[in-house]
């Protein structure tokens, strides 16, 4: 596979050294940063002795190790095979193997943070699918605050697509969560409030996000190379690239849970959101009227075949307010491509010119015109 030699991290070159003891016929790839062994327990339910756990514990330069040595250390005290930085173990908090990679002692650089440990862990799991040594064409990834049932890879057992998203609920499942309940909760509503608007407005990338609830097709994922190697946000661009190649699959159960704790482990996402509710006690969302406007061009777009190649006039069709963002988001560029675009497929180039990350520019772009509303009178 063109993508596992020329694109792939390196330790996907140690794994014919490790002497797996059977295949398997699920994976679940875990980053995990500054954890202890308790995470172990919220993923138990959906493992089992047929599930191979890869778990990448990583860190920043300069970074303490006391942590992620202590939990190396007690993930792989019971090693049975080794190579180079991977290690196969058990642990009795699992009936599942775990491959355990450590990324702590070689860390990761702030610049390439958790999307490099999520890409890490997939590019293994990619690499057994394609050595026989995985049965499941799904990479199913997840966070250490995540719990999982039991019916959790059963989920995507009869389902095809680029990825698949589950259902989510953040609640307070561990004592330390209890305060930041309420915040997380906030967080949580400006979430819906997002992708409900950017449904209703017939969007295409009304989907969400979250690295904790995302399981992704082999083939597709090595079509778009894998996670980005960001420190947050690859989610957001791994599923913006996916669903342009064929369409997500949102499921509707089950439904995941994750603990609502506080984290600074990301520049920004849920962590640093629930932070900053809690310390300002309030959170805003966007302006309802952005997504009018938003409804607007979609459905322009879906017109353009009728403008027969007068991309032009379609353009000055537009409204003023719309069209001067657009100019911002550089649709001259665009509007050469289309010239080359046969009419009927001139939505369809629109629409992945105007992606999941220019309509969140789009977004912010018309909040001058529209300014935030507080998310407890939405």
């Amino acid at each position: 596979m063109k993508y596992l030699e020329n694109f792939a991290e390196p330790e996907i070159f140690n794994l014919p050294s490790l002497a797996f003891p059977k295949p398997y016929r699920h994976c679940l790839v875990i980053p995990a940063f500054n954890e202890d062994i308790s995470f172990l327990g919220g993923l138990a339910p959906a493992l089992n002795e047929d599930s191979l756990l890869i778990v990448v514990i990583n860190q920043p330069p300069e970074h303490p190790e006391e942590i992620n040595q202590a939990l190396f250390e007690e993930l792989t005290n019971a090693s049975f095979s080794q190579s180079a930085a991977l290690y196969l173990s058990h642990h009795p908090a699992t009936t599942a193997d775990i491959l355990v990679v450590d990324r702590f002692r070689q860390p990761i650089s702030k610049k390439e943070g958790v999307g490099l440990a999520r890409k890490i862990g997939c590019d293994l799991a990619l690499a057994l699918i394609s050595q026989g040594q995985l049965q499941s064409h799904w990479i199913h990834t997840s966070d250490c605050d995540t719990h999982l049932p039991s019916s959790y890879f059963e989920a995507t057992d009869r389902i095809e697509g680029s990825a698949a998203l589950y259902p989510f609920e953040h609640k307070a499942l561990t004592e330390d969560a209890q305060e930041s309940l309420a915040a997380t909760q906030i967080y949580e509503q400006g979430l819906h409030h997002y992708v409900n608007h950017l449904k209703a407005s017939g969007s295409p990338y009304g989907f969400h996000s979250l690295g904790s609830c995302i399981a992704v097709n082999a083939s597709y994922y090595a079509k778009v190379r894998g996670f980005p190697k960001r420190p947050a946000g690859e989610d957001f661009y791994l599923l913006n690239k996916l669903v342009k190649l064929a369409p997500l699959c949102e499921l509707t159960e089950p439904t995941l849970l994750i603990n609502a704790r506080r984290s600074l482990r990301t520049p920004f996402g849920t962590g640093k959101a629930v932070n900053q509710i809690m310390e300002e006690q309030q959170y805003h969302c966007y302006n309802p009227e952005i997504f009018t406007e938003l409804k607007i061009l979609i459905a322009r777009i879906n017109d353009m075949e009728n403008y027969r190649g007068d991309y032009h006039r379609w353009l000055s069709s537009l409204p003023v307010s719309i069209l001067s963002v657009l100019r911002t988001l550089n649709i001259e560029q665009l509007m050469q491509h289309l010239q080359k675009t046969p009419p009927q497929q001139a939505a369809k180039h629109t629409h992945l010119w105007f992606d999941g990350l220019k309509t969140l520019r789009f977004v912010h772009l018309l909040r001058d015109r529209y300014p935030d509303i507080p998310i407890k009178s939405y």
